[in-house]
């Protein structure tokens, strides 16, 4: 595989847009790609990895320069095949766990001893807290697999959020990071039918479900 370098990539990417780019390479493992447009030019973030990238992916992504909006299969299929290289250039994740209520990685060993024999290896850290005071249930937690990661919203560092539903957050993204995600096509499915089933044996699932319809965050 042909290493380019930046200046090939701005090149490339100038005459695509008719402007100038301006181009930071990364070691970002949540985004690979991010595009800004200005009326001055157009400001480029990508993962290291695009410096690999053949020349069908990099066309894609000089579509995002132009506006394109749409699906990118060849640029996902890419992310898809290099997660060994994000995975070795990914700084080491640090572990902020502890809460003025809750302490992660007291929950996350309990949660693991009951549920996974110990085997789930993950670093847990509170995620930068949100201005919106109501966050949907899909923006709790993360996991990030590429890091080896979870991430919890810092609104359940709360005296008002009973355990056993921080709890169940801590477990779903364990679940997560225990059995991966199926593959169907080339979609990856995180919540099939097999991560759903596991999800409700959670001890206390019917009152994590009963506290999310009476009260909620």
């Amino acid at each position: 595989m042909l290493e380019r370098d930046v200046h090939g990539l701005r090149s490339f990417f100038e005459e695509a847009s008719g402007g100038p780019v301006n181009i930071t390479l990364t070691t970002n493992s949540r985004h690979m790609v991010s595009v800004r447009r200005a009326a001055s030019g157009a400001s480029v973030r990508l993962h290291r990895i695009f410096l690999l990238a053949p020349s069908e992916v990099i066309e894609e992504v000089s579509g995002l320069l132009r506006g394109k909006r749409g699906r990118t299969p060849l640029l996902s299929a890419f992310i898809g095949g290099m997660e060994h290289e994000i995975r070795a250039h990914a700084p080491p994740a640090r572990e902020v766990s502890s809460g003025i209520h809750y302490d992660l990685r007291e929950i996350f060993d309990s949660v693991n001893g009951e549920y996974f024999a110990n085997t789930v290896s993950a670093a847990i850290s509170w995620g930068a807290r949100r201005r919106r005071q109501r966050v949907r249930r899909r923006t709790l937690g993360s996991y990030n697999r590429l890091t080896g990661s979870i991430s919890i919203n810092q609104l359940l560092d709360n005296p008002s959020v009973p355990a056993y539903y921080l709890r169940f957050i801590v477990y779903h993204e364990m679940l997560h990071a225990h059995l991966g995600a199926e593959r169907k096509s080339t979609r990856r499915v995180w919540h099939s039918k097999a991560f759903r089933e596991k999800e409700r044996m959670f001890r206390d699932y019917a009152l994590v479900t009963e506290w999310e319809k009476t009260c909620g965050v």
